[in-house]
């Protein structure tokens, strides 16, 4: 199980109680800078909407991505992962629950473990990669976001 727990700008990932990584994050975009178990990893927003995984930090990392999530609908919270060698779904179960599957076979959850902070984990099979793992753990984390900035920009608008 790995454990992802915000703090203001920034996270730490937790397997075992243990930290194992660190996210550095930003405001302005959907931007995690990631140190996990000595790999460093830029997740961001592409355009489109898609998050990607690059290797390595910077503002312009030279890599192809590594690992793009796409979603199925723009009203729905549904994700594609295509990860190295291997491709996984997202699939909303309850308001605080990602199911995660490979083909039709359902690997693992996401969870939001607090109702009002940003504590989330992911409960995968041990031959799911790590970095695989905090890439779906960001995947729930960016989609909570969005939510929250569309909620806060149709209360600003006054329901016009």
């Amino acid at each position: 199980m790995l454990i992802w727990q915000r703090h203001r700008k920034s996270a730490e990932l937790l397997s075992g109680g243990e930290p194992i990584g660190h996210a550095d994050l930003t405001t302005f975009r959907e931007r995690a800078l990631i140190t996990l178990s000595g790999q460093s990893w830029t997740f961001a927003r592409q355009s489109g909407g898609d998050i990607a995984a690059i290797p390595g930090h910077g503002d312009k990392p030279t890599e192809s991505p590594a690992m793009v999530a796409s979603k199925h609908s723009r009203f729905r919270s549904r994700w594609s992962i295509q990860a190295e060698s291997s491709s996984y779904d997202m699939k909303p179960g309850s308001r605080r629950t990602y199911y995660i599957l490979r083909g039709d076979e359902q690997l693992g959850t996401c969870t939001r473990t607090k109702i009002f902070g940003s504590r989330y984990q992911i409960e995968l099979p041990e031959s799911v990669p790590l970095h695989h793992q905090a890439f779906l753990l960001w995947i729930a984390v960016a989609t909570k976001q969005r939510q929250r900035r569309a909620v806060a920009a149709g209360a600003n608008s006054g329901g016009r």
